[in-house]
């Protein structure tokens, strides 16, 4: 189990960075939600779930691919590939892959 990157308390579901940053998120207050996550990497710069709400931050902020490929990598070296975030990702992109190939059959 993972612990809160910014109180060091053991997480449930959700943990305090998680839950600040979906709720800041909600209404779209991004640079507020970047500023909570890299005070959050400060303290643990290596924690899944920061890296996997860095990578959304970032793609919202239309940031540099680098800097969400950057993240990206260090979410696969630390969270695995069975990571949430990098499991939806792979998915969507199987769909995405899967209807482009249709629509082409199609024309």
């Amino acid at each position: 189990m993972h612990s809160c990157p910014i109180s060091g308390h053991p997480a449930g579901n959700r943990d305090e960075t998680d839950r600040n940053f979906l709720s800041i998120s909600m209404i779209s207050r991004y640079d507020d939600a970047e500023r909570t996550l890299q005070e959050a990497l400060g303290k643990n710069p290596n924690h899944p779930d920061t890296l996997a709400n860095c990578i959304v931050c970032s793609m919202h902020k239309k940031k540099r691919q680098e800097l969400v490929d950057r993240y990206k990598a260090q979410l696969e070296t630390v969270g695995g590939e069975d990571h949430a975030w990098l499991n939806a990702e792979k998915q969507f992109r199987t769909m995405f892959d899967s209807a482009v190939a249709s629509a082409i059959a199609d024309v």
